[in-house]
């Protein structure tokens, strides 16, 4: 199911610049796309301009990252951007306020530019709502992961012809092989050490994921006997990921790890029976679709696009999720399978690489 505004766009001449994170650091659904597309062999993707300094993952293009995190270096990566105008470029950022600062870098361009921001809950105020309007002027189409994003856009005055519903999830790359690791093994051993149904969530630790609702439940309760829980998480040690680890350190049932690479989280993913997601904010929840691919039943909250397979809850009752999941427990055997597409919404994947960008990789 396509955009028929698409086929007007200009084909592109030369390999397609990504602006965005590649991970490890940092981690997350916004760098995870970025390092997948870059890997998928139907778009032929130049280089990468990497504003996080950090740990970074081997990708086979020209990768320019800041030296450091102090600001200088950031803005010696952002004046890149100025080096490509005559290329393609796909901006990949979290939230609005990322659009203003990126506005100078962005002037004088010559070939298309495409935006999708990956945060969930998409505001801006006052002044910047201005300056915002002017900046998406740079921008030749917008890419909106949910009609909450779409909403957003029209109430900022962004004329609707520059705004297309996209499917931004790409499978996730295939690893030949993975190299253990004390966190690796940690889960691995955990997982032999008992049986039942694993459920595993995953996500930054903070409380608007509800990481806590099954622990709770585990606690409170017998219905989850069978269970056995997996609290994967990433990104900055908060409070609140003490506040899980203490939830968790009575339970047989459960375990609270941070850190997991993406490779590592991924083998992980393999063993669910059940994905859970019932996070209060979300762009997309890639690890929701990967885990349907792999044959995992989810359960996941309604604040975005979710699998078509999946069981969705309203966001924020708990007492929704957890007969959910209690549905998605009693499901048959789970089966490796094909993720279906989302209806009037353009895969990412096949825009850039037939309607827009228009290139196969050499």
């Amino acid at each position: 199911m396509g955009d028929e505004r698409l086929l007007e766009a200009t084909p592109g001449t030369c390999g397609l610049w990504v602006y965005g994170a590649i991970p490890p650091e940092p981690a997350g659904g916004v760098s995870t796309f970025v390092e997948r597309l870059v890997h998928t062999k139907s778009i032929n993707v130049e280089g990468v301009i990497d504003p996080y300094f950090g740990k970074k993952n081997k990708v086979d293009v020209r990768h320019v990252v800041a030296k450091s995190s102090k600001l200088k270096d950031r803005f010696i990566v952002f004046l890149q951007l100025l080096t490509v105008r005559d290329r393609q470029l796909l901006i990949n950022a979290s939230n609005p306020h990322a659009i203003i600062y990126l506005y100078p870098f962005l002037l004088g361009r010559k070939r298309e530019t495409f935006l999708i921001l990956h945060h969930g809950n998409l505001r801006i105020k006052g002044v910047l709502e201005w300056i915002f309007r002017k900046a998406i002027d740079q921008y030749s189409f917008v890419g909106c992961l949910s009609e909450d994003q779409r909403n957003f856009y029209i109430s900022k005055k962004i004329i609707d012809d520059k705004l297309i519903l996209v499917n931004n999830y790409i499978p996730a790359i295939k690893q030949e092989s993975i190299i253990s690791s004390t966190k690796l093994d940690q889960v691995i051993n955990w997982i032999n050490k008992g049986q039942g149904s694993i459920v595993i969530s995953s996500g930054y630790a903070h409380e608007f994921y509800h990481h806590d609702w099954l622990l709770d439940a585990l606690n409170d309760s017998s219905d989850f006997e069978d269970v056995r829980y997996i609290v994967c998480c990433y990104g900055p040690m908060t409070p609140f990921l003490d506040t899980l680890r203490a939830k968790a350190s009575g339970l047989k049932q459960a375990l609270v790890i941070h850190g997991l690479n993406p490779a590592e989280f991924d083998y992980v993913l393999e063993l669910a029976d059940v994905y859970v997601r019932a996070s209060d904010v979300d762009s997309f929840g890639i690890a929701a679709w990967d885990a349907a691919a792999k044959g995992a039943a989810v359960v996941a909250s309604n604040v975005c696009e979710r699998p078509p397979e999946a069981i969705v809850h309203p966001k924020g009752n708990r007492r929704a999720f957890l007969a959910s999941l209690r549905a998605a427990l009693a499901l048959h055997p789970r089966e490796q399978k094909e993720i279906k597409g989302v209806k009037n919404r353009v895969n990412i994947e096949s825009f850039l690489k037939l309607k827009y960008f228009n290139e196969t990789k050499k």
